[in-house]
C-alpha cells in the first residue's frame, strides 16, 4: 500500500510539473492547483478590504452622528455601509459559490450510452 501511494505521488507531482499555467492578467506562473489558491488568497484580501471599509463607514456614521453632524453626512455614511455589505456578499457569492457555465446546463455534454 505504501508503494502504490508513493508511486501515486510521483504521477500527481509529474502531472502537475507537466500542467504548468501563466495567468495572463497577474502575470503568475504555476501549477493549476497553486493558481487557485493565488486566486482565492486575492479574493480573501479583497474581501477583508471590504469588510473593513465597511466597518470603517460603520464607526464613522456612528461618530458624526454623536457629534450632531448634519443628518445627509450620516445618511451618506450608512448608505455606503450598506453598499459595501451588498459588494463583499456578491463576491463571496460569485466566487466562492459560483458554478462555472458549462455546468449550468442539465443536458450532458456528450450522449449516454448504457451498456
Amino acid at each position: 500500500m505504501v508503494m502504490m501511494r508513493g508511486a501515486l505521488n510521483d504521477v500527481t507531482k509529474t502531472l502537475q510539473s507537466r500542467f504548468r499555467v501563466r495567468c495572463p492578467s497577474s502575470g503568475i506562473t504555476g501549477t493549476i492547483e497553486s493558481m487557485n489558491e493565488e486566486h482565492f488568497a486575492e479574493i480573501e484580501k479583497t474581501l477583508l478590504f471590504i469588510s473593513e471599509a465597511r466597518k470603517r463607514a460603520e464607526r464613522a456614521a456612528a461618530n458624526i452622528e454623536s457629534d450632531s453632524a448634519e443628518p445627509h453626512l450620516v445618511a451618506a455614511l450608512r448608505q455606503v455601509e450598506k453598499e459595501l455589505e451588498e459588494l463583499g456578499r456578491r463576491l463571496m457569492q460569485q466566487t466562492y459559490f459560483a458554478v462555472p457555465n458549462d455546468q449550468l446546463s442539465i443536458e450532458p455534454a456528450k450522449e449516454l450510452i448504457l451498456p
